[in-house]
C-alpha cells in the first residue's frame, strides 16, 4: 500500500513541482493519516527524491533528484521486491528436471527483464 500512495504523490507533485504542498490536504486526498503520510514520505526524504520545509508556507515538494528517478528505483526505497522475481511455475515443471532448458522458464526470464526494464525507463516527468 505504502508504494501506491507513494506513486501517486510522486505524480501530484511533479505536476506541482515548484510549490510545497500542505502535508495536511495531501494526507487528506490520499485518504491516510498524517502520521501513516509522514511515515510514506519518511524514505523518499531520506533518498532526496523529495523536501519538506517547516512553517506557514511549507510543505513537501520533489527535488530535482525525484523528477529525475525511474520507477524501478523510486520503488526500491520501499524494498519493494517485484512479483515477477520467481519464476510461478516451479512446481509444475520441477518433476521434469529441465528448468535450465524448459521454453517457459526461459520466455518468463525474458519477460521479467523486458517489465523491469521498462519500468526502469519510467521517469516522473
Amino acid at each position: 500500500m505504502q508504494q501506491s500512495i507513494a506513486v501517486v504523490l510522486l505524480a501530484h507533485l511533479n505536476e506541482h513541482q515548484y510549490d510545497y504542498q500542505k502535508i495536511d490536504q495531501l494526507s487528506n486526498e490520499l485518504s491516510v493519516s498524517q502520521s501513516q503520510f509522514k511515515r510514506i514520505i519518511k524514505p523518499l526524504k531520506k533518498s532526496g527524491y523529495i523536501e519538506t520545509k517547516e512553517g506557514i508556507n511549507g510543505g513537501i515538494k520533489i527535488t530535482e533528484a525525484g523528477r529525475n528517478v525511474d520507477l524501478y528505483q523510486y520503488l526500491s526505497v520501499y524494498n519493494y521486491e517485484f512479483v515477477l522475481s520467481d519464476y510461478p511455475y516451479d512446481k509444475i515443471c520441477s518433476p521434469c528436471q529441465k528448468q535450465h532448458t524448459c521454453r517457459l522458464n526461459q520466455m518468463w526470464k525474458k519477460m521479467r527483464h523486458e517489465v523491469i526494464e521498462t519500468i526502469k525507463r519510467q521517469k516522473a516527468n
